[in-house]
């Protein structure tokens, strides 16, 4: 009887010490709000060479440094024409604000950015050796946010 006694007040009190760390659970931190921000993107490019027009995909990726400055890398693939090119540059966001200020356009919903990315391109023709030479992008484009929160999900225009 004695035995039934103790196992039963050890498993109450170890019961209740469970209880106890249930109840009182260790606070979470608060998510941070300013976290960076990491977008992968895909898309579908028409590349002229050799009078003709290819298809191609850029495969990139971009991560803000700071509101207006972001990280960029694009990859472009065109098989049709063997080409593989590898960019890594960066993004920066114009004053949308200055731009719009003689339109009916809300600057929150639109922003404009030029990019400029340095890489290599690589191009393999029949059995020739492949040929990598250094190359470079330039460009611009207008990001949307339908909402207005500043957050641009939808890329309407780019060009490089």
């Amino acid at each position: 009887m004695r035995n039934t006694v103790a196992v039963v007040l050890v498993c109450l009190s170890m019961a209740l010490c469970g209880f106890a760390q249930n109840a009182t659970p260790a606070a979470t931190p608060n998510p941070s709000t300013t976290a960076p921000t990491f977008t992968l993107n895909a898309s579908i490019l028409s590349l002229p060479a050799n009078s003709q027009t290819s298809a191609a995909t850029d495969i990139g990726a971009t991560f803000a440094v700071t509101d207006k400055l972001l990280l960029r890398s694009d990859n472009i693939l065109a098989p049709s024409v063997n080409l593989s090119a590898y960019f890594g540059g960066i993004q920066y966001a114009l004053p949308t604000a200055k731009i719009l200020t003689k339109t009916n356009l809300d600057p929150a919903h639109f922003q404009f950015y030029l990019t400029g990315s340095a890489g290599q391109a690589r191009v393999t023709v029949g059995s020739d050796p492949t040929r990598t030479h250094f190359a470079a992008l330039v460009g611009g484009g207008v990001n949307y946010d339908p909402a207005g929160t500043g957050k641009f999900s939808i890329n309407l225009l780019e060009g490089e």
